[in-house]
């Protein structure tokens, strides 16, 4: 029932998530090198593995055998909100906070109240241009992951009156490659 390529699926969605979840309560610098270097390496082998396994023949994968992965994407869709309409806030940026606001509104709504299900059986399809964005974010994101760990050591050690936002800064880096995960492939219905 759950083939490799769903699988693998299943990898590049839950593993940026996971090391977010971990790089939020990291603090020494070696756990969040150990985090993201164990992420990135993941990213990218399953990034490859799904290209080279799809290449040419696409993949269509039907989320009846994941039911739950729509609870899953639905929850992050809220956090990322949630943490927009906390900048929006606290930068005070009005437009930014009603953007989101309406955002999360309309997400709800379509949720809660079932007009977004059509009733038909939504699947992830996988065709060539899918997997380009997949293989880019897999490996180019992963590698500006691993490179920022160096960077931001330095700028932290560089700027020591500036409040140390690294945690921050990789968990929203790990959630900005879930999502765009999330969206290279492709929902059809």
């Amino acid at each position: 029932m759950y083939t490799p390529e769903l699988l693998t699926i299943f990898l590049l969605l839950v593993v940026p998530l996971a090391a977010a979840v971990l790089l939020a309560v990291c603090r020494p610098h070696i756990l969040r090198s150990i985090v993201v270097t164990a992420a990135a390496v993941v990213l990218i082998g399953a990034s490859i593995f799904l290209a080279v396994t799809a290449w040419g023949t696409g993949i269509s994968v039907a989320t009846a055998s994941i039911p739950w992965i729509w609870t899953v994407l639905f929850i992050v869709e809220l956090i990322i909100a949630a943490i927009i309409v906390g900048l929006a806030i606290r930068y005070k940026k009005p437009l930014a906070l009603i953007l989101a606001l309406i955002q999360a509104g309309l997400l709800i709504f379509l949720e809660v109240s079932g007009i977004a299900a059509t009733g038909s059986e939504i699947t992830f399809t996988l065709n060539n241009l899918s997997l380009i964005m997949v293989l880019i974010i897999g490996i180019i994101g992963s590698l500006i992951c691993v490179y920022a760990l160096g960077y931001m050591k330095d700028y932290a050690a560089h700027n020591a009156n500036i409040k140390d936002r690294r945690c921050y800064f990789f968990v929203i880096l790990f959630l900005f490659l879930s999502a765009m995960f999330g969206m290279s492939f492709r929902q059809t219905s």
